[in-house]
């Protein structure tokens, strides 16, 4: 089972990914849902290489506060960023991004994958449409307006 999570505290925006799908199964061919966990481990790759690719890059455009922390090792992925308040939504939109595409995979091999997204780490549900933000923001994206996380959690908010 890999098992990814989200979060957003004080305007650090995080990212874990750790496990293998294969560890679910007992056969190595294929997991409940018929389809090879190494070809499901694959898509979490590419996805995480590609977030940690992302923040690397608004480090090198000196968008971030200080440098990101990227943390790749087989089963293992740990990604975190403090983007410069005028960039926040340049980050949180890459991070928005990886986590749509790990709510794919987990919606579709949930025998494999698991997902907290930011939404979940605030332990809050999305609103109504009619209360959602008028500028049109994802309801996910509430806790993470203007950097700052509704989450009273502060553990590895400092840069």
């Amino acid at each position: 089972m890999t098992n990814v999570r989200f979060s957003c505290i004080d305007g650090r925006l995080s990212f874990g990914a750790e496990g293998h799908a294969g560890e679910a199964h007992p056969d190595p061919g294929a997991g409940k849902s018929g389809v090879n966990p190494d070809l499901i481990c694959a898509a979490v790759s590419i996805l995480c290489y590609t977030l940690a690719e992302t923040v690397k890059y608004m480090e090198y455009e000196e968008k971030t506060e200080c440098a990101p922390t990227v943390c790749l090792t087989p089963g293992c992925c740990e990604i975190s960023v403090f983007p410069k308040p005028d960039h926040f939504a340049e980050a949180l939109h890459a991070f928005f991004v990886a986590e749509t595409g790990f709510s794919v995979l987990a919606r579709s091999f949930g025998d494999s994958v698991s997902l907290e997204t930011f939404t979940e780490e605030a332990g809050t549900e999305d609103p109504p449409l009619s209360e959602q933000d008028p500028r049109g923001m994802p309801p996910r994206a509430r806790k993470c307006v203007n950097g700052r996380s509704s989450s009273s959690d502060t553990q590895g908010s400092t840069p």
